[in-house]
């Protein structure tokens, strides 16, 4: 076994990894398996996985987050990530992993938030079971054969059983469903369940872009852009990134924001950056708020307008952005002085 320790501060089971860096894919498994056996001893409903001093992770072992992160919602157990560096910060943004889960600053701010009632977690939006689908998907429905596979990954009235899921994917993806092919790519992609596999993934994941899927479009971006499956190319990814926020991803805008700006993939477009920046700031993006507050405040790229500043600096400090509370705080001391 991996030998995680554990210990519990008030209600809340809180566990550390053993190692500094977690590479090994077979070790990786082992800390999954023991990850998701430890959610039986969350007894408040409560668990905290702490990264401090964990300097490196492979995508094997953000597989094995993801999948605790499926039990703990199938348990109604909250889940809480702490102590995460900036390096791997940046790794669980870039493939999404802090949109599934509640990441925190440090342990201390991670169990405040559990007193305060602040779960953070997804919720499951579809309360079918797999009751509702097995029929159709029997019969070759590829909507309802991925329907029964969500139903699999989350325990929706089955046992939740990730082999299941991946097998009703499959089928569902060889038909053509577009967020069937996206979740098979997942599953090669961070090896759950199946032996991970970059190219397999990548291969799933143009499949459902090439229909539309905006989520497979970004991690097609991603993929491109980290060479993940080969060579970087960031003009691929670029083109990517664009048609998914163009589909209205805010991750992908925010990135082709920061592509026009730097000409990275694409040419040089100041104004088509304020573009990308606005509508992902328009609809409730803290880091797009606080970049367009930072060029409205120092008029880099747009004439300097301080009120503008101040409102989109409010915006994203209203959603907890502490730098841009600081910026904020600056902005209206160098304005009194």
């Amino acid at each position: 076994m991996a030998k995680l320790r554990t210990e519990f501060i008030d209600d809340v089971l809180v566990v550390y990894f053993p190692d500094h860096q977690l590479m090994d894919e077979d070790h990786n498994r082992q800390i999954g398996t023991e990850l998701i056996e430890l959610t039986a001893q969350a007894r408040g409903g409560k668990m905290l996985v702490s990264f401090s001093d964990v300097e490196f992770v492979t995508s094997s072992m953000l597989g094995q987050l993801v999948m605790l992160n499926k039990r703990c919602l199938s348990h109604q157990i909250v889940l809480k990530i702490c102590d995460v560096s900036p390096d791997l910060s940046t790794i669980f943004k870039i493939v999404r992993l802090d949109i599934l889960v509640d990441i925190c600053g440090d342990k201390a701010s991670a169990l405040q938030a559990f007193r305060e009632g602040s779960s953070g977690a997804s919720k499951l939006e579809d309360l079918s079971t797999a009751a509702d689908h097995q029929v159709a998907a029997d019969a070759g429905d590829a909507a309802a054969q991925f329907a029964l596979g969500k139903c699999y990954e989350e325990g929706r009235g089955v046992e939740q059983d990730f082999h299941q899921a991946l097998n009703w994917y499959e089928k569902a993806a060889t038909l053509g469903h577009a967020s069937a092919q996206y979740s098979l790519g997942n599953c090669y992609a961070y090896g759950i369940d199946i032996a991970q596999d970059y190219q397999k993934a990548l291969a799933w994941f143009k499949k459902a872009a090439e229909q539309g899927h905006a989520k497979s479009q970004y991690m097609l971006g991603v993929s491109y852009s980290h060479g993940l499956a080969g060579e970087q190319d960031h003009t691929q990814a670029a083109r990517w990134y664009e048609r998914a926020a163009e589909a209205g991803d805010l991750e992908a805008q925010v990135i082709m924001a920061e592509a026009c700006l730097e000409g990275r993939g694409v040419a040089r477009d100041a104004q088509q950056a304020m573009h990308w920046l606005r509508a992902a700031a328009d609809r409730g993006h803290a880091d797009a708020q606080a970049n367009l507050a930072q060029f409205y405040a120092s008029g880099e790229i747009v004439r300097r307008d301080i009120e503008k500043a101040r409102h989109w600096y409010r915006q994203a400090a209203a959603q907890g952005h502490q730098a841009a509370q600081q910026a904020l705080d600056d902005l209206d001391d160098e304005t009194e002085s």
